[in-house]
């Protein structure tokens, strides 16, 4: 147990302390404390942007409290919170753990010396521990508090609360653990990135998929059957999450109800838990760890045309956001956090669609409904349709901006470079060149999620709906605006304070409060552009002006912002990088 204990306080010194480390590095001369002090500012304006959340979670744990305790179901509301804290910590927590146990730096310094599986495993787990607490804990106590607030609960729940959250993610993250330490263990002979990538996203897929599924089957009850789930009262549809995480009955009714022998029973449970994790890690963790920065490579003869397309030349910023692509593609905790969604995506969308018109009644109302539409579409003429033609780019407009909200590819490229940053310097290609060449990556990807589904839905909704067939390239053309204006001001953010000193990839992208403060910044940009014009087309042709005039001005406006935001990002960027030591 003490080493245990000493082990994670240098963990912890090595991966949390690396931000005062950077700041020192940072506090040469006058300008350079002038950036730290920036970092500081940074906190601050995260924790403003974090305000309206906070509030939103708080309001919906007291507004759903008071809806539901009229039927006796009032304790549905800690029920949903704690299913879906554990859902969220395990499918977050499975590339934390794949990062820390696995990819991090330290793995074979550790396993030479005198410490045991369970103890190197025993710290590790209490670092991600605490970063999963950290982070589930913004948004666990506001619905928590908003509950305890709605229901006058006693001294017990909020002490219990408090309990509750620090050992909420235990559990769901020792399942995380066991499977990566088993497909680690299963496949010890392969340990290339490109098979860990795939793994990790094979276990991500199918547990976001189960979770839709099974939020789709509680609501897809029939009526009768849920009628007789709430009218039973006494909070009987808590047994609905047995199956997932039958432990958190003993937590819910430690809180509901105020008593004290399940929270009792659910400290020692999730104790268990962790004394069953450390065990297995004794026996799986090192074989599976060892060799974890070894190489290999297939040897293969190749003809004069294969070896002449390899050696082909290309230029200078195409070469190096290939670069840029291998790195993002071969090293999972990127891929994962960065790109994937791009991608996936419009699976958030269609998967509960589809399961809500499951039955032959809902699809043929929805057939119907479809119908009308079409119809309504065709009996269009003048006007009505440019009408329908700004509110279908308002439409690709929305699309761009929750697609990218969710790809921070560009948000990452200074971060991610981390201590090796010193490459960008002595490389023969000019500052801006490289500049391109990270957003060329960035663009390229983020493509697929904007422009790529935009054109398939724009294509779909001209053949389908009748939509004017000018929302094509005008909706392409907003697309691309959209991908390199929401890009470049990823950038910028990334230049103003990057992250270079981590201990390991998940520190970059992750633990990295300039992503969170990226994600902010495009919301409010791409709500205020939004808004803006709207409002504009809204006037302009209120006021008699053909709706052709209000598209027109504002695309112009939206390339004359574009040219000049990546014109200020690549001026701006040059010269941190001059300035950077």
């Amino acid at each position: 147990m003490r080493k245990w204990m000493c082990l994670t306080r240098v963990l912890l010194k090595t991966t949390l302390g690396s931000m005062n480390q950077a700041m020192t590095m940072t506090s040469k001369n006058k300008k350079k404390r002038n950036r730290a002090m920036g970092g500081k500012l940074l906190y601050l304006l995260l924790a403003v942007c974090l305000l309206p959340t906070i509030f939103m979670l708080g309001a919906a744990g007291y507004e759903g409290y008071g809806m539901l305790a009229d039927v006796g179901q009032g304790g549905l509301i800690p029920s949903f919170i704690c299913i879906m804290g554990c859902m969220a910590t395990f499918i977050f927590s499975i590339s934390l753990i794949l990062s820390v146990f696995y990819m991090s730096r330290d793995v074979e310094t550790l396993m030479p010396l005198p410490l045991r599986s369970w103890e190197i495993v025993g710290a590790k787990f209490t670092v991600s521990w605490l970063y999963e607490t950290a982070a589930m804990g913004l948004f666990l106590l506001p619905p928590f508090i908003g509950y305890g607030a709605a229901s006058g609960s006693g001294l017990l729940y909020w002490i219990f609360m408090v309990l509750g959250c620090l050992l909420l993610p235990i559990v769901p993250m020792v399942y995380a653990g066991v499977i990566l330490m088993l497909i680690m263990r299963l496949f010890k002979g392969v340990k290339n990135k490109d098979f860990l990538n795939m793994m990790t996203m094979v276990i991500v897929l199918i547990t976001a998929m189960g979770a839709s599924y099974y939020s789709s089957s509680m609501g897809s009850m029939g009526q009768d059957e849920l009628t007789a789930l709430l009218s039973a009262g006494e909070n009987s549809m808590l047994g609905m999450v047995k199956s997932l995480f039958p432990h958190l009955i003993l937590l819910e009714k430690a809180l509901v109800n105020g008593e004290v022998l399940p929270m009792i029973l659910f400290v020692v449970v999730t104790a268990g838990f962790v004394v069953l994790f450390l065990a297995a890690a004794n026996v799986l963790y090192f074989s599976g760890a060892s060799g974890m920065n070894e190489t290999s490579a297939k040897r293969r003869k190749i003809g004069a045309e294969e070896s002449a397309r390899i050696n082909r030349r290309s230029g200078a910023v195409a070469s190096y956001a290939k670069k840029e692509s291998r790195l993002l593609f071969r090293t999972p905790i990127y891929f994962l956090n960065c790109a994937m969604l791009s991608f996936l995506w419009p699976l958030l969308f269609l998967i509960p669609v589809g399961l809500s018109v499951s039955s032959a009644a809902e699809a043929a109302e929805l057939e119907q409904m479809w119908d009308m539409v079409r119809m309504g579409m065709g009996a269009l003429t003048g006007e009505d349709r440019i009408t329908v033609l700004a509110a279908a780019l308002f439409v690709v407009f929305c699309l761009c901006a929750v697609s990218l909200c969710m790809t921070t590819i560009t948000g990452t490229s200074i971060s991610r470079e981390g201590r090796n940053y010193s490459f960008m310097k002595y490389i023969p290609l000019s500052y801006r060149r490289q500049l391109q060449g990270k957003l060329l990556c960035g663009l390229k990807v983020c493509g697929v999620g904007t422009t790529g589904y935009t054109a398939v839905v724009l294509i779909l909704a001209v053949w389908l709906l009748h939509v004017p067939a000018a929302a094509i390239p005008l909706g392409i053309l907003l697309s691309v605006m959209m991908n390199v204006l929401l890009n470049c001001l990823q950038m910028l953010l990334d230049l103003w304070k990057p992250k270079l000193y981590w201990e390991t990839e998940t520190q970059a992208v992750k633990q990295n409060m300039n992503v969170l403060l990226e994600m902010a910044l495009m919301a409010g940009t791409a709500l205020v552009l939004g808004f803006g014009s709207w409002k504009l087309y809204r006037l302009l042709t209120g006021a008699g002006v053909s709706g052709y005039v209000p598209i027109g001005i504002i695309l112009a406006v939206m390339a004359a912002l574009t040219a000049i935001v990546y014109r200020l990002t690549l001026s701006y960027g040059e010269k941190v990088l001059e300035e950077l030591e």
